[in-house]
């Protein structure tokens, strides 16, 4: 969702203007065969100021094999290093949102290299609430930053991280890590210590809580939560992102389906007709997949509970993308149909949250790929990606 800044969008690409880059050079990006690796994490736009985390490969112990592969070379002997090597360095990057310099860049310690190529790793974007930046590493390390200066409030450890840390130790050791040659058995060390946990969640705050992959803590002390089971995505391709629900003057946690205290992590509802997908809401509106394949169900929420205001059946969510934005009274999503029209590879449609109505589809021609980006609704229009291009 964009806020309104007051000033006009452009009617034509023509008319747009860069105003900023940003200092750093090293930030991994989306293409290719560039050789930059370095995580999925969204830039966080808070208090002035842009955040965004990732993670660079670093050391001297890097793997052979990774190291004299086409891919790690295409672009240059630099990012095969940091492809090739075992440890990283995870960061959280600090820039001013007007001028694009860089404020302050904090490496937060090391970490493990998970990917070998490409734009690939970690998805749990940092948040920033109340002055502080939090952020989780590839290990599974949480850390409370200061949005002055990065400086480190406090860090906590999640259960995984003693996984991920021995992991990281046989790889130092070996020299490699799971990658090998064709027809070469892994060393047993390899086999012995383990698979790497990947995380997956968004980091989020509410009511003084701070959820991330695995694990619950206060978002002021960094001291875990009580709750029953924290929650973890475990490495899933299509995780549940926690989101902030504000309503009657209290905050809470939607996490797939379920609304739940952030003290205690106490379940307030289960929406059963929804999936655990991530949902999209808005005030008392709250748009979900049915299921896998299944369609879209749109309830109203309260403190008490939920009424299922419509169902659709016709289209369904992508695996893996976005369930959609609210906007303007609106839900605009992505979806499929079982069966689409000759020539189309992609749709949009709006629904309307009060009634169900449908809007659309529009449809598109292209590759027939499976995004996962989002749309974003701002100044009473709608942009969003398609493979086409």
């Amino acid at each position: 969702m964009g806020v309104g800044c007051g000033q006009p969008l452009v009617d034509d690409l023509a008319d747009m203007r860069l105003v900023w880059r940003s200092e750093e050079r090293e930030i991994p990006a989306n293409a290719w065969h560039n050789g930059t690796q370095g995580g999925y994490d969204s830039p966080v736009v808070a208090n002035g100021k842009v955040f965004l985390g990732y993670f660079k490969g670093t050391g001297n112990i890097v793997d052979p094999d990774i190291l004299n592969e086409k891919d790690s070379n295409a672009a240059g002997p630099e990012r095969a290093k940091w492809n090739a090597a075992v440890a990283t360095e995870d960061i959280v990057l600090c820039v001013d949102a007007k001028t694009g310099k860089t404020l302050w860049k904090k490496v937060l310690g090391e970490g493990l290299n998970l990917f070998t190529m490409r734009k690939a790793g970690p998805h749990n974007a940092p948040c920033w609430h109340n002055g502080k930046v939090y952020a989780q590493s590839t290990l599974g390390r949480v850390y409370c930053l200061n949005d002055a200066d990065g400086s480190i409030v406090w860090q906590q450890d999640i259960a995984a991280t003693a996984g991920n840390l021995k992991v990281l130790e046989t790889w130092k050791k070996l020299g490699r890590r799971r990658h090998r040659k064709e027809g070469e058995a892994a060393p047993p060390e390899l086999k012995d210590c383990g698979d790497p946990r990947l995380f997956m969640y968004p980091l989020c705050v509410a009511d003084g809580v701070v959820v991330a992959d695995g694990g619950v803590f206060d978002a002021a002390t960094g001291k875990p939560m009580p709750w029953p089971k924290p929650p973890a995505s475990n490495g899933d391709r299509n995780p549940t992102c926690p989101l902030r629900w504000v309503c009657d003057g209290q905050e809470f946690f939607i996490i797939g389906n379920a609304c739940l205290r952030p003290r205690t992590g106490e379940e307030v509802w289960t929406i059963k007709e929804a999936g655990g997908a991530t949902p999209a809401i808005s005030g008392n509106y709250l748009v979900a997949p049915l299921g896998r394949n299944d369609g879209f169900v749109g309830c109203r929420i309260d403190t008490k509970g939920y009424q299922v205001l419509w169902k659709n059946t016709d289209y369904c969510n992508v695996p893996g993308a976005s369930t959609g934005v609210i906007y303007d009274g609106w839900c605009f999503a992505e979806p499929r149909q079982q069966k689409m029209p000759p020539g189309v590879t992609e749709m949009a449609i709006a629904i309307e949250l009060a009634t169900g109505k449908l809007v659309g589809p529009v449809p598109f021609g292209g590759v027939g790929q499976a995004l996962v980006t989002s749309p974003c609704g701002m100044d009473g229009r709608w942009f969003f990606h398609v493979v086409a291009g």
